[in-house]
């Protein structure tokens, strides 16, 4: 995010800062009327608003985690109330859920992750449905200075959550764009002040750069030269071209770190690097078609998409079919007693070039999700390794 914007907060962006948080502003969320219902939801964010109200960080985000169950089932709901839309907005911009603290961060950044990936962001049915109405009632002049503070506080938590998930913005992108074509197209000037629009036109840049460049960030970029947040937990090409080239900084065994951010930084790259070295090594024979390398790894050569279809647990799945490289008897090997392309198995699969050999300049990763004699299931996303 731009200077701007970071000045304006009262913790660094990456930490998910509130915007604008004024002493006056947070005690307006602090002071937020509690609506007692007999509906589950509204009973506990009912329960979530006395935590923030009356307990330290710590205690109020582990007192959430502790009934993680109760806020799964919340932020899921298919469709929700504008009550409940209107108050989960403001229970995510309380200072104890956006300010982090050494105790808190970890805990933070899970509670985030199961927000990010919930039908409240998602589905067009609750956040876009409650942005959208927010901005009908604020063309309509209806108790604009209220509507102005809702939309400040669903512009943080956009914010929030692209400071924390910039990986994972397909999740919000559309209640940003939608936002920032309702400010460009409509006459909002008089009403929404300049320095919420002008946060609005950051977030959409932002937004923009990131889609923009993401492809060439995974196929180009150092991934441990960017912060571990926005790294991608699986090899892009330049690693695969140069597997050894990596420098890395190590564990400090005496003094302190400099902050919580550079303790998770160093370890998460660290770990990553264990993880994927033997990868990069194996598929960097691979594209040089060195066959003396033991790599460890099995070859399937001739992959072609045979079928696609959605799971339910899985989402979007490909049927696949493939001939393993070197195999000489392959109508007698025994599948159903092999390791190979057992449930959860890490696939990487690559494009041929013109002259029939991998390039792995774009490789996708997948896990296999189920296994039969003759066919493999691959499902796609470039965020996660795939179900296959």
């Amino acid at each position: 995010m731009s200077s701007r914007h970071r000045a304006r907060s009262t913790t660094s962006s990456r930490g998910g800062a509130t915007r604008g948080a004024t002493p006056a502003r947070r005690d307006r969320i602090r002071s937020t009327p509690t609506v007692t219902s007999t509906d589950g939801n509204l009973d506990y964010i009912s329960r979530c608003e006395k935590w923030c109200a009356q307990l330290d960080n710590n205690s109020a985000v582990e007192n959430i985690l502790n009934t993680l169950g109760e806020f799964q089932v919340m932020v899921n709901k298919d469709q929700m109330s504008r009550m409940e839309l209107s108050r989960l907005v403001l229970l995510f911009n309380q200072p104890q859920i956006t300010e982090n603290t050494f105790q808190t961060i970890l805990s933070l950044n899970d509670l985030f992750c199961v927000l990010v990936n919930s039908k409240f962001v998602t589905s067009k049915f609750n956040l876009l449905r409650f942005l959208v109405k927010t901005l009908d009632d604020l063309q309509a002049n209806s108790n604009t200075e209220n509507l102005v503070f809702i939309l400040n506080n669903i512009t943080s938590l956009l914010g929030n959550l692209m400071n924390k998930f910039p990986n994972e913005h397909c999740n919000y992108s559309h209640c940003i764009s939608r936002l920032f074509e309702r400010i460009e197209s409509e006459n909002f000037e008089e009403i929404i002040p300049f320095y919420d629009r002008e946060y609005i036109y950051e977030l959409n840049f932002e937004l923009s750069r990131i889609t923009i460049s993401e492809r060439e960030i995974q196929i180009h970029q150092d991934n441990y030269a960017i912060s571990f947040r926005a790294i991608e937990i699986f090899p892009n090409y330049n690693e695969i071209e140069f597997p050894s080239n990596t420098e890395l900084k190590a564990l400090i065994r005496e003094g302190q770190y400099e902050d919580t951010e550079s303790y998770l930084d160093i370890h998460f790259k660290l770990l990553r690097e264990d993880m994927i070295y033997p990868l990069k090594v194996a598929i960097n024979f691979l594209i040089q078609l060195d066959e003396n390398y033991a790599t460890g790894l099995f070859t399937y050569d001739n992959v072609k998409i045979a079928k696609i279809s959605t799971l339910p647990q899985h989402g979007l799945v490909y049927r696949v079919t493939f001939t393993p490289y070197g195999m000489q008897n392959i109508k007698s090997y025994n599948w159903e007693r092999s390791d190979r392309l057992k449930y959860g198995s890490l696939l990487c699969l690559s494009k041929k070039n013109i002259e029939g050999y991998p390039t792995f300049k774009d490789p996708l990763w997948a896990i296999v999700i189920n296994k039969e004699t003759q066919n493999r299931f691959c499902t796609t996303n470039n965020k996660i390794p795939q179900r296959i």
